[in-house]
């Protein structure tokens, strides 16, 4: 797919991407600027089936790697907060996070899922604009009125000493366990993203349920990179010299290659608040 946009200066897009149906990214090329006329191509021909549709998004999203980038630290005891020592592992198929009383045993829990995303593939003069951590709920319980939140946290490898009973909502505010539909995706949106997003390394979080001593169970499940729904970071950003610039409207032309996938598919494109449908019928 090609696309053109005649941009006359005052205004802004970020570079793009192509987002598949199969919740992966895939890149385009960056804008060019010449003749007053920006362009960028996106190479669909290599997606798999079931990364259709996609839609076309200045975002690039990054993954997990299995087993070295997902951990979790725990500790359990009979008084609040729990007594060291405190443990720690690599996440597991289904990794959880859990702040309970368990009052058929009398324990404490603390579990902090730690998650992090190597962004080092960011250019070193981005600008980041917005960034986003998707994460699957599996399951949970929200006794107490809790909710979900994440702070940065950048020690790695993860071992007892990185566990706290002190949540930290440096990356995300609260979310309530209400508004949170266990067995979807959910997004999270982070803050200070230009300060905080690794452009040379890994971006890392510890994430926690809330509050303080509990008085039921306050528990969330969520997929790792062990499983099949990996958690995925998805950043925005600009590049000083390489943005499109204009004031009023711009038009934009576009080429579709040839549907191989033996059935309709549909594309997006979206700029800004606008976004056009592209429907394609197979190829006889």
């Amino acid at each position: 797919m090609q696309t053109a946009l005649t941009a006359p200066e005052g205004w802004q897009i970020s570079r793009p991407g192509m987002f598949g149906a199969d919740i992966h990214a895939y890149p385009c090329t960056p804008w060019t600027y010449s003749g007053g006329q920006a362009s960028f191509t996106c190479d669909d021909s290599a997606l798999r089936t079931y990364a259709f549709p996609y839609i076309i998004d200045p975002t690039v999203s990054y993954y997990p790697s299995a087993g070295s980038d997902d951990a979790f630290s725990d500790d359990t005891g009979t008084s609040y907060p729990p007594p060291a020592p405190h443990g720690s592992w690599d996440g597991a198929d289904g990794n959880w996070i859990i702040r309970s009383y368990e009052s058929d045993t009398g324990l404490y829990k603390i579990n902090l899922a730690h998650l992090r995303i190597d962004t080092s593939a960011l250019p070193d003069n981005a600008v980041v604009t917005d960034a986003t951590r998707h994460i699957r709920t599996v399951g949970g319980y929200g006794d107490n009125g809790r909710g979900m939140v994440g702070e940065y946290y950048n020690a790695w490898p993860i071992d007892g000493t990185d566990w706290t009973e002190t949540d930290s909502d440096s990356a995300w505010d609260v979310v309530d366990y209400s508004l949170i539909t266990l067995g979807t995706w959910r997004m999270f949106n982070l803050k200070d993203v230009d300060n905080q997003i690794n452009k040379t390394g890994y971006t890392g979080f510890r994430i926690h349920v809330s509050g303080g001593i509990p008085s039921g169970r306050n528990q969330m499940w969520v997929s790792t990179s062990e499983g099949t729904e990996d958690p995925y970071l998805t950043i925005d950003y600009t590049l000083p010299g390489t943005s499109v610039f204009g004031p009023g409207s711009g038009t934009v032309s576009y080429f579709v290659s040839a549907n191989q996938s033996g059935s309709a598919r549909q594309g997006t494109i979206t700029i800004g608040d606008k976004t056009f449908t592209v429907t394609q019928s197979n190829n006889p």
